[in-house]
């Protein structure tokens, strides 16, 4: 994944998956109609959802922020 948004990425992540919204919602404790608006990029992501997805996708919350172009990646 590379050029993609904070909501494409978690998008990506959960498709990658192959989780519905429901079951992503059970995974990450965030409601589903949250989630939804999330990747719609309708709604601002709370930094403590991004642990969540990170925790439920099992991802390092680092990837998520750097493949979302929220940080810069200092490798």
């Amino acid at each position: 994944m590379t050029n993609e948004s904070l909501p494409s990425v978690l998008r990506s992540l959960r498709k990658e998956r192959k989780l519905s919204l429901t079951r992503a919602s059970k995974l990450s404790g965030i409601p589903r109609s949250n989630i939804y608006r999330y990747e719609c990029g309708t709604s601002r992501i709370p930094v403590d959802s991004i642990n969540s997805f990170a925790a439920a996708y099992r991802v390092p919350v680092e990837q998520i922020l750097i493949e979302g172009k929220v940080l810069e990646n200092r490798e």
